[in-house]
């Protein structure tokens, strides 16, 4: 972040991660520092589409954060509280992995619940480097 003014940082912990507003122009940009003592928290992407130009290349993500809790699993629009979407798995023999699958799947048929990351990167002399991400609503 550089040649930005009134930088003005908000952080607080959430679910072993450490997220920070950045104030900018009035504009609210969150980053999400995952922290390794959280293992119930996981994020599930896919990469939506991709644009080149001569100066730039822009990849667009579709996300979800996922977070286990006991027999439920929560699914985050953005790293926040509240939830796209519950699943709820008690009193279902189902093991780890199809877990992961079934919620896998719920996202894949609902990835439109989901936020949309805009990435940018700049073309250079040695390649590209990373210039920017936004959310798209």
């Amino acid at each position: 972040m550089f040649n930005i003014e009134n930088l003005n940082p908000q952080e607080f912990n959430y679910s072993g991660a450490r997220v920070i507003l950045f104030n900018i122009s009035n504009k609210g940009y969150y980053v999400s520092f995952f922290g390794t003592d959280s293992p119930t928290l996981k994020k599930y992407s896919v990469i939506e589409k991709y644009d080149t130009n001569k100066d730039d290349l822009v990849i667009y993500e579709k996300m979800a954060i996922i977070e286990k809790i006991g027999d439920t699993v929560d699914l985050y629009k953005f790293h926040d509280k509240n939830s796209v979407k519950t699943l709820d798995y008690e009193g279902k023999d189902m093991s780890y992995d199809e877990i992961d699958k079934d919620v896998e799947k719920y996202i894949k048929s609902n990835i439109d619940d989901f936020a949309t990351f805009k990435h940018t990167f700049k073309k250079n002399d040695t390649g590209y480097y990373w210039y920017q991400t936004e959310v798209e609503m």
